[in-house]
């Protein structure tokens, strides 16, 4: 039957024999063992490799002292305990031992910064930055980068902070004053760049403004020549209101209302006039007492009766005629508008400046302002004055326009 000869090498753990023969006795039997004997090797060399693969290095922790040391920065101290390690940093500064204050101090930091008490957080963070400066453990850059941040947050809490003079080392001076430097540079810088965007943009604004100056001196060359149609607006003056007759209203641009007043007292008191030249002339009643009763005198008793019917549609005439001038000046009084805007036509166009300045607006306003005080007030004001009769003196109204 067939021989065959396996060798087992690579296993670390378990060596097979080498150079061992088989012999098989039958075709079938033999390719079985065969199979079997191939399916143990590798087993036992897989098992071998993950064996020695399997424990993992040991794992170096952190060390207690970086343990303790984020303990303590990200603990929450209470303001008790706050102020308890501030003052044992700074008993540690003030003895000279700067790398253990700057531990401790670096260690109460959030603490500090999230302190509500201002003066304890602004006096932690500043021996924070001493500390730092003076620990000559630490590299020269390390140190100064975070001192600067440091003073940067007492910066941002009040702008003109600087340290007690006579308190700190000089080194905390110089680098206050350098970081103050700085920033105002930068500020200057900002300043600088935001003139710098102001003129650019007067500049656009001023360019769009000669545009539209062009622009408006081109519309006006092309409104040269042609027609406009102007109003203009008068200051009225109540005083003229006065006058019946329906004037009021016809220098108020009422002409209809006017027309009606005007046609009613013209009515009615050419209606009594002619009734009191009838009476007088043509019936021959005069009256001898004024308006007394009994006054009237006719000759004859039928032109006593006739006088009398015409003295009374006399009176009635004289009533309404009467109460037309009164409705006509309080109706005008009433409806009175201090200006009217007159309709003058169709007039050539005139170009019209438009690029006045405010200086030139402002004062053309108060030339106005006061050409209406020198021509005074248009309306009707109503004064107590004295009033002097042939019976005695009084109290009375004075009208002033």
């Amino acid at each position: 039957g067939p021989s065959a000869s396996f060798e087992h090498a690579n296993a670390p753990c378990a060596q097979a024999p080498k150079d061992s023969e088989v012999s098989l006795v039958s075709g079938s039997k033999a390719l079985r063992l065969f199979r079997m004997r191939v399916l143990l090797t590798c087993a036992a060399a897989c098992l071998c490799a993950r064996v020695a693969t399997a424990a993992p290095p040991a794992a170096s922790g952190p060390s207690a002292p970086a343990k303790s040391a984020e303990a303590a920065g990200g603990a929450k101290l209470s303001p008790e305990a706050l102020s308890a390690a501030l003052e044992d940093a700074v008993a540690a500064w003030s003895e000279g031992k700067f790398a253990v204050a700057h531990e401790r101090l670096t260690q109460i930091q959030p603490a500090l910064e999230a302190s509500e008490d201002p003066l304890e957080r602004e006096r932690g963070l500043r021996f924070l930055a001493d500390s730092l400066l003076l620990d000559s453990a630490m590299p020269a850059d390390q140190r100064d980068e975070r001192a600067r941040a440091v003073i940067g947050l007492l910066l941002d809490a009040d702008p003109e902070w600087a340290p007690p003079p006579g308190q700190h080392s000089p080194e905390l001076y110089a680098l206050a004053d350098a970081v103050v430097k700085a920033r105002g540079a930068e500020k200057a810088a900002a300043c600088e760049a935001n003139l710098v965007a102001c003129r650019a943009d007067y500049g656009n604004e001023r360019i769009l403004h000669d545009r539209a100056k062009e622009q408006n001196e081109e519309l006006q060359a092309q409104l040269a020549g042609q027609k406009e149609h102007v109003y203009e607006t008068v200051v009225l003056n109540r005083a003229v209101a006065l006058i019946p007759f329906g004037v009021g209203h016809f220098y108020n641009g009422r002409p209809g209302l006017g027309a009606g007043f005007l046609t009613a007292e013209v009515t009615f008191g050419g209606a009594g006039l002619g009734l009191l030249l009838w009476r007088t002339f043509a019936i021959g009643c005069r009256r001898t007492a004024g308006f007394a009763p009994g006054s009237l005198q006719c000759e004859g008793k039928e032109n006593e009766i006739r006088g009398t019917r015409v003295r009374r549609a006399e009176e009635v005439m004289g009533w309404l005629t009467l109460s037309a001038f009164v409705g006509d000046v309080v109706v005008s009084q009433i409806l009175f508008r201090d200006r009217r805007t007159i309709d003058r036509g169709l007039r050539d166009a005139k170009p019209r400046e438009g690029d006045e300045s405010l200086e030139e607006l402002d004062e053309a306003r108060r030339k106005e302002q006061a050409a209406r005080e020198a021509d005074g007030d248009a309306r009707l004001q109503w004064r107590p004055g004295t009033v002097l009769t042939p019976k005695g003196a009084g109290m009375g109204l004075r009208m002033r326009f």
